[in-house]
C-alpha cells in the first residue's frame, strides 16, 4: 500500500461520519467552483492543476457520485507545458488516479513528469526546493509520492536519511536544511518520509509528538511554527494526520481541534485558512 493510499483510507473512514446537509453544503460550493474548461480555481484567476487535484481528491470522498469527474477529464488531458516542479507533477499524477478510482479515463503523459523527478532530486537521497536545490522536507515527500506512483525504485532509505539533516532540538523537522527552527508541515513531511521508508524510530516518534502538542494554539488549531500568532487549517490537518500516524492523537486537545475547524468554516461552504481569515479556498475545504 502507497502512503498516499494509507491517507485516502483513513479520510475515507472519517468522512462516512459527516452529516448528510453538511456534506451537500460542502459538495454544492466545491462543484461551483468548476470552471467551463473542467478544471478547478482557487480564489482567484482561472482553472489550476493544483486546486483541481484537491476538489476532486475532496469530491471523491464526499460525493463520489459527482459529474465533476468527468467533466474534469478534459483539463486534465489538455495540452499543456509540464509542470514546473514535482508538485506539479503530482498534481497530474493524483488527478489520473483520482479520476481512475472514479471510472474516468485521462491519460496523461508520464514520460516529462519522471524527468521532472529526476531533476529534483538530490545525489543525498532527498529533494531540493523549486528554484533554490536545497534540500527540502516537503519537496523530499512530494517526490517520493511521485516516484511511488510512477511505479519507480524505492528509494526511500536513502530519502529517510536526508530528512533527518533537517531535524531540530525541538523534536520536530525544519523545512530547509539552512533553517533552524522547525516547522509543523516540514515536521509531518518528514515524519511521511521515515513512515514510507519504514524507518521511523521511536524516539523520533516520541520527540515529534511532543513538538505536535506543543504547537496547538490557544483557539485549538495548530501553528505553522512555535511563534506563529494562531493555528492555521494547513497545518491542523498535517499535524493531526501525523498524530494519528503515530498513534498519539491523545496528546492534543482533540474538542479545541473541533471548536477551531467551527470558526474556519464558511455558511456558504469552504473553509478558510485560519479564524482571521474571511475567504475559501479548495484546498483548505480539502
Amino acid at each position: 500500500m502507497s502512503y498516499f493510499d494509507l491517507i485516502d483510507g483513513m479520510l475515507r473512514t472519517g468522512a462516512c461520519a459527516l452529516s448528510a446537509g453538511f456534506v451537500t453544503i460542502q459538495r454544492t460550493w466545491l462543484e461551483e467552483r468548476q470552471q467551463a474548461d473542467g478544471g478547478f480555481v482557487g480564489r482567484s484567476g482561472s482553472s489550476d492543476i493544483y486546486y483541481t487535484d484537491f476538489a476532486l481528491r475532496a469530491l471523491s470522498l464526499i460525493a463520489p457520485d459527482s459529474e465533476a469527474f468527468t467533466a474534469a477529464a478534459p483539463f486534465l488531458t489538455a495540452r499543456r507545458s509540464p509542470p514546473a516542479d514535482v508538485i506539479g507533477a503530482f498534481s497530474e499524477l493524483s488527478c489520473e488516479e483520482t479520476l481512475s478510482r472514479r471510472g474516468v479515463t485521462a491519460r496523461i503523459d508520464r514520460g516529462p513528469l519522471s524527468e521532472i523527478v529526476a531533476r529534483q532530486a538530490l545525489a543525498s537521497g532527498g529533494f531540493g526546493a523549486s528554484g533554490t536545490g536545497e534540500l527540502s522536507a516537503y519537496a523530499t515527500f512530494i517526490g517520493m509520492l511521485c516516484r511511488q506512483m510512477l511505479g519507480e525504485p524505492d528509494l526511500s532509505k536513502q530519502a529517510a536519511q536526508a530528512v533527518r539533516r533537517l531535524r531540530c532540538e525541538d523534536g520536530g523537522f525544519s523545512e530547509l536544511e539552512s533553517q533552524s527552527q522547525a516547522q509543523t508541515n516540514a515536521t509531518a513531511a518528514a515524519v511521511a518520509v521515515l513512515v514510507m521508508a519504514g524507518d521511523l524510530q521511536r524516539s523520533e516518534a516520541e520527540e515529534v509528538a511532543g513538538f505536535l502538542r506543543r504547537a496547538q494554539a490557544p483557539d485549538g488549531g495548530l501553528r505553522a511554527h512555535p511563534s506563529a500568532p494562531e493555528g492555521d487549517l494547513l497545518s491542523t490537518y498535517t499535524g493531526l494526520l501525523t498524530l494519528w500516524t503515530l498513534g498519539a492523537t491523545d496528546v492534543i486537545d482533540l474538542a479545541a481541534i473541533g471548536r477551531f475547524l467551527r470558526l474556519v468554516t464558511r455558511a456558504a461552504g469552504g473553509f478558510a485558512a485560519t479564524p482571521s481569515d474571511y475567504g475559501a479556498d479548495v484546498e483548505y475545504t480539502y
